[in-house]
């Protein structure tokens, strides 16, 4: 049989930041078959196109995995990992309030 190598994220379910804290992300745990791995990460904040050439991000990923709130507002936080040409990719809801 076939079997599926699946690697999972475990991520928070959504994070709320306020204006003028940054927020430090821990280090998702990441599972190759339910065993915890280390796995290449990487970090993004996912961007919305306002008009035709305005691109709006409501907080900035800076490289310490700490989120900086830039504008108030709803976004998301794309989270990848990578682990024996594996890949997943997880997105937590993020609200940046006043």
């Amino acid at each position: 049989g076939y079997t599926h190598n699946a690697i999972e994220i475990e991520a928070p379910e959504k994070i709320t930041l306020k204006m003028g804290q940054d927020y430090t992300i821990e280090t998702p745990r990441v599972l190759f078959n339910g065993e915890p791995v280390e796995a290449k990460m990487s970090y993004f904040a996912k961007q919305h196109i306002v008009t035709t050439n305005v691109v709006t991000s409501y907080f900035k990923v800076n490289d310490n995995n700490t989120l900086t709130p830039t504008k108030v507002g709803e976004s998301m936080f794309r989270i990848t990992a990578y682990y024996n040409d594996e890949v997943r990719t997880v997105l937590v809801p993020v609200t940046v309030v006043a």
